[in-house]
C-alpha cells in the first residue's frame, strides 16, 4: 500500500503504510508486517521520542473484534516511525486467509484513528510460506490425470519395473544393416502386464562420404521397431562433428521376461555412415520404465 495522508479528529495525523517484512531464508516464512509513516501533531509538526502505539487487524472496515492486536513503544525521529507487527504478539498462521483485512492504529491514550487502512494484496504473499513447508492442495493431477485423490492416497501408476545400460565398445556402421550397440541391452521382468516407456540416447561421429549418417532402432524381443530401412530415428550430416540423437517409445507389455536392444544401421541413401564410442560423450544409453 502506499503511503497516504489521513486526518483524524485526535490530536495526530499520521502517514502510514503497510507491506511485508523481510523474509528469512531458514525454510519458514514469518508471520511479520512491517508497518511504516510519519506522526504529526495538529498543527502539522513531526512528532519525535517515544510513542505507545497499538496496532489491530479486523476483518471489517468498522466495528466488530480485532482478530490481532499489539502494542509497542517506539522512537521517532522527526515523525518518522517504523514497526515489525508481530513481534510483541505474534499474528496467528491463519489470519491471512484471502479474505479482506483492515488495519486499525491507535497513539498512547487516543481512540483508534478512523478510518482503518486497508490491508492490500501484499502481504498475503505471507501464505506462500505454505509452498516452503506442507503443501495442501485438495488433489494432485499432471497432465489432466489424477496421481494424489483428496484423501492424500497417491492413484497414479506404479512403477512396477525400471532398468537401464549403457553402450560398452565402439561401433562403426555403413550401409542398411542393423547391428546391435554393445551393452545398449538389457532384460525387463514384468510381474504384470502394463505400459513401458523406452528411451535411448547418444552422439555419433559421421564417417565415410560426407556426408554420413547413422539410423537407430529398437528392438524387443527379437522385433524391430520403427521405419525398416533406418529405424526410430535418423542422425548425421558433415564428418568431424558429433551429432546428439534420441528416441522413445511407449508399448504395452505382457507379463514375463523381456529383452530390448538398440541397433545401429548406416543409412543407405548415402555411401557414409557413422561411429558410436563408449566414451560418455558418445555412448547409447537406454532406459525402461515399466507401470
Amino acid at each position: 500500500m502506499k503511503p497516504s495522508t489521513r486526518a483524524y479528529p485526535a490530536s495526530l495525523v499520521a502517514i502510514a503504510a503497510i507491506g511485508v517484512s523481510s523474509l528469512s531464508f531458514a525454510g519458514s516464512v514469518p508471520m511479520q508486517l512491517t508497518e511504516q509513516g510519519r506522526l504529526l501533531d495538529t498543527n502539522g509538526v513531526p512528532v519525535s521520542g517515544g510513542v505507545m502505539f497499538t496496532f489491530s487487524l479486523y476483518a471489517a472496515a468498522t466495528g466488530g473484534t480485532a482478530l490481532w492486536t499489539e502494542q509497542q513503544t517506539l522512537t521517532l525521529q522527526n515523525g518518522y516511525l517504523s514497526a515489525q507487527l508481530g513481534t510483541v504478539t505474534p499474528i496467528p498462521p491463519g489470519t491471512f486467509s484471502g479474505a479482506v483485512l483492515y488495519l486499525g492504529l491507535a497513539v498512547n491514550t487516543d481512540p483508534e484513528m478512523t478510518p482503518r487502512q486497508t490491508v492490500s494484496s501484499v502481504p498475503y504473499a505471507i501464505v506462500a510460506g505454505n509452498a516452503v513447508g506442507d503443501i495442501t492442495p485438495s488433489s494432485v493431477s499432471v497432465a489432466d490425470a489424477a496421481v494424489i485423490n483428496n484423501q492424500g492416497q497417491w492413484v497414479g501408476p506404479s512403477i512396477v519395473a525400471y532398468q537401464t545400460a549403457t553402450q560398452t565398445a565402439n561401433l562403426q556402421t555403413l550401409g542398411a544393416t542393423f547391428v546391435d550397440v554393445p551393452g545398449a541391452s538389457l532384460s525387463l521382468t514384468l510381474t504384470t502386464a502394463g505400459t513401458t516407456e523406452l528411451l535411448a540416447h547418444g552422439s555419433i561421429n559421421p564417417t565415410g562420404t560426407n556426408p554420413g549418417y547413422c539410423g537407430f532402432r529398437f528392438m524387443i524381443d527379437g522385433v524391430a521397431t520403427g521405419d525398416p530401412t533406418w529405424g526410430n530415428v535418423i542422425a548425421g550430416g558433415a564428418t568431424s562433428s558429433w551429432v546428439p540423437w534420441t528416441m522413445t517409445t511407449t508399448l504395452p507389455m505382457t507379463a514375463g521376461v523381456h529383452t530390448v536392444a538398440v541397433q545401429q544401421c548406416g543409412y543407405p541413401m548415402t555411401a557414409g555412415g557413422c561411429g558410436s564410442a563408449s566414451a560418455l560423450y558418445s555412448a547409447a544409453v537406454i532406459r525402461a520404465m515399466s507401470f
